[in-house]
């Protein structure tokens, strides 16, 4: 990765290991939290950001989350899932916004789609900014490979041109996220005693400290655009 360019997402994957932690990594921690019970679930998100200027190889991020999207019932078909990421923001200086994400918390078996929307789709692409999803199947990225524009460091960069057809990509295969116990139907009724077996096999307790820091979010020194349409379809 050339000095001074943002990460793409398998860099991002790469090099920040708690992001893709089992135990308070980044992406499971969002996961858990789409499960409020065994009954519900929302889309729960955020936003990635590195040092500014990039360093030569990317080792640390720094988070912080969206607000919730709508809660949903996880066991019937219902209405388009959606969380909104038009207001990135972060409480500190020196970084620069390197992705978003969010989870598809929904089965497929009640109309839920693991991979990125053409809502998704569309958006990464009018922010000219990769985007990851994390889902049943694992880490999906799309959009632009990475952020090519350090206008508006703390923000979305302007658009750049998609192309004919925009793919996504499965960047890491599930796990993470593992099961968490409201996620319905693993992680309820028959299939929770092997969920959790796998989960125990896969435990990452003994690894080294968070490379993740939390951070408060704030609006001061971000220019946002016209809001997008987040709805899932």
């Amino acid at each position: 990765m050339a000095q001074n360019e943002c990460p793409s997402v398998a860099e991002l994957l790469n090099g920040v290991k708690s992001l893709t932690r089992q135990n308070d990594g980044t992406f499971q921690t969002a996961w858990s939290d789409s499960f409020p019970d065994a009954y519900h679930c929302c889309e729960q998100g955020g936003f990635i950001y590195v040092d500014f200027p990039v360093p030569s190889t990317v080792t640390r991020a720094w988070v912080t989350r969206a607000p919730k999207g709508v809660t949903m019932n996880q066991r019937t078909t219902g209405p388009n899932a959606a969380i909104d990421l038009n207001n990135p923001g972060i409480q500190m200086n020196n970084v620069i916004l390197a992705a978003n994400f969010h989870t598809h918390p929904l089965s497929s078996s009640v109309g839920g789609d693991p991979q990125p929307s053409r809502a998704d789709m569309t958006n990464a692409y009018a922010r000219g900014m990769p985007g990851i999803v994390v889902s049943r199947d694992g880490i999906y990225s799309y959009g632009p490979e990475r952020r090519e524009n350090t206008s508006n460091p703390k923000g979305y960069p302007e658009p750049v041109t998609p192309p004919s057809v925009p793919r996504s990509t499965l960047a890491k295969r599930q796990p993470p996220p593992w099961v968490v116990s409201n996620q319905w139907p693993e992680g309820t009724g028959v299939a929770i005693a092997h969920a959790f077996v796998e989960n125990e096999a896969t435990a990452d307790a003994n690894a080294s400290g968070p490379d993740v820091i939390y951070v408060e979010w704030s609006d001061e020194g971000v220019v946002y655009g016209e809001p997008l349409i987040e709805s899932e379809d």
